[in-house]
């Protein structure tokens, strides 16, 4: 057992962290840019002293079209092949404190007061504040994407998207999307997603959203382009994108802040109601800035874009695969970790109806029979 002065130094390399964690606050505060650079230099800067453990050069990227032929390029999903995602849950690797140091809320891994011992002191947040909710930008130290950053609540809260009973579960949906539509507006050139319970969520105990850069190279996702074509055959938002256009069933949103998040609420009630105010209903929501509108409308103007996928709590992996399905993977970008999966890609055995089957497998069928039902009269 260390003995009082022992106790006592370790104390004083908590305060030199705190310290650190000041000076770095202050310097991206200082700097004359918006959230997303700043994200971006906390990258780099993570990058740099050793956090971020994965610069994704063995990552493979690869685009899987429905018809060989190419006759409908829209009609495509993406397999990324990225072995070292597979140690996600490491960070640094401690998990137990140091004697003198106490955890707090069951050593959750997103609480500042145990980021410091957890990570080794190499772990660093950017802290800022949207609607009043503040919020500690970190680093994933295995990324699955360009920047990607956790976006999580300074304060320890649950992650569930509906507080089923609480007598506030629309005021609670209002909110998810406010913030993450506000958070989306202060960093346009990335994508937002929040994973519910069940729906992809790593740490359930503590609200998070996650961030990405759009790459560099595939400028739209897959489910992006679905909703594209069928703007273009006349379809008027916010609308439903059943399984004959996607494989997975979801809700497209386009508008204001405020007329989506009022949206939203209506389109989750009807949800609850039809569904039988189940708790086992989840979502992923996937945010991005929409660029054309606000271009037509001109400086000042703030239009987004929003996927509302329903989930199952209970359905969050698919047979046969390893990992959650997330955010990412609903954009239609399913994550491979293994390498016996890189082989079997290689041997054509992933192709685009197998890569369909893992997103229908998580898909909620009682959410998604409701809306086929009620696909003319859900929106409002």
């Amino acid at each position: 057992m260390p003995n009082g002065s022992d106790i006592d130094f370790v104390a004083q390399i908590g305060k030199f962290y705190q310290t650190s964690q000041e000076w770095l606050q202050k310097l991206l505060d200082g700097r004359p840019v918006s959230l997303g650079a700043k994200l971006e230099l906390l990258a780099e800067y993570q990058a740099y002293n050793g956090f971020i453990q994965d610069d994704m050069t063995q990552v493979q990227r690869c685009k899987i079209p429905e018809d060989s032929t190419g006759d409908n390029p829209e009609r495509v999903l993406f397999a990324q092949f990225n072995p070292r995602r597979s140690q996600r849950g490491k960070g640094a690797g401690r998990i137990s404190a140091p004697d003198g140091i106490k955890p707090v809320n069951g050593n959750c891994f997103l609480c500042p007061e145990n980021v410091a011992w957890q990570q080794c002191g190499l772990e660093f947040a950017y802290h800022f504040t949207v609607n009043k909710s503040e919020f500690n930008a970190m680093c994933n130290p295995f990324p699955m994407a360009h920047t990607h950053m956790t976006i999580a609540a300074a304060a320890h809260e649950p992650q569930q998207f509906i507080e089923m009973g609480s007598g506030r579960d629309l005021e609670r949906v209002k909110r998810v999307i406010s913030d993450l539509l506000s958070i989306i507006s202060l960093a346009p050139d990335f994508i937002g997603f929040y994973n519910g319970l069940g729906a992809g969520a790593s740490i359930p105990t503590h609200f998070h959203y996650q961030l990405f850069k759009r790459h560099f190279v595939e400028q739209s996702y897959p489910i992006e382009l679905a909703v594209k074509q069928l703007i273009r055959n006349g379809h008027k938002t916010p609308f439903v994108v059943d399984s004959h256009n996607y494989p997975i069933t979801f809700i497209y949103f386009s508008g204001r802040r405020e007329e989506i998040c009022n949206q939203v609420s209506r389109v989750v009630e009807k949800l609850l109601e039809g569904c039988g105010h189940s708790p086992n209903l989840s979502v992923n929501v996937v945010a991005t800035i929409d660029h054309e509108q606000n271009q037509k409308e001109g400086s000042g103007a703030n239009y987004y874009k929003l996927y509302l996928i329903p989930r199952d709590i209970d359905s969050s992996m698919s047979p046969g695969r390893k990992g959650v399905v997330g955010g990412l993977e609903v954009l239609g970008e399913i994550v491979f970790t293994e390498p016996s999966e890189q082989e079997s890609y290689l041997q054509g055995h992933i192709d685009y109806r197998y890569v369909s089957r893992i997103l229908r497998a998580v898909e909620s069928r009682t959410v998604s029979d409701f809306l086929g039902r009620m696909a003319k009269t859900l929106i409002l």
